[in-house]
């Protein structure tokens, strides 16, 4: 009884997970989607940087995806390594960044975009 409630709880994740993507697809807003996974190095590095300068995401509607506990996501947008950084403008994807190098080369590949709006 335990295992299927908590297979229940699974789903019911996924789904909401699945809606608020799809909202987020029409809501024709500036999104970032950050696939990561928990035991990849670049990414906690990644994440360090996202939780140190929030103001170089103020511009954005950011969504960090752990490919281990959404692998349908990653399918749906092909990603092939972690981290990928996807940008939606409109709904469509406009560019995406994988790997993690710098903090440098990744704010200046955010600035890129904030200077095309």
């Amino acid at each position: 009884m335990e295992g299927s409630v908590l297979v229940m709880q699974k789903m019911v994740k996924a789904l909401v997970i699945l809606f608020a993507f799809s909202i987020s697809n029409i809501s024709y807003a500036e999104n970032l989607y950050i696939f990561t996974a928990s035991w990849c190095r670049p990414c906690q590095t990644l994440k360090k940087f996202m939780t140190e300068h929030p103001e170089e995401f103020i511009d954005y509607d950011v969504s960090t995806i752990d490919i281990d506990k959404f692998p349908e996501f990653r399918k749906k947008y092909s990603v092939k390594s972690v981290p990928t950084t996807i940008l939606l403008i409109d709904g469509v994807e406009r560019d995406r960044l994988v790997g993690y190098s710098s903090s440098s080369a990744y704010k200046n590949w955010l600035k890129k975009w904030i200077n095309k709006k």
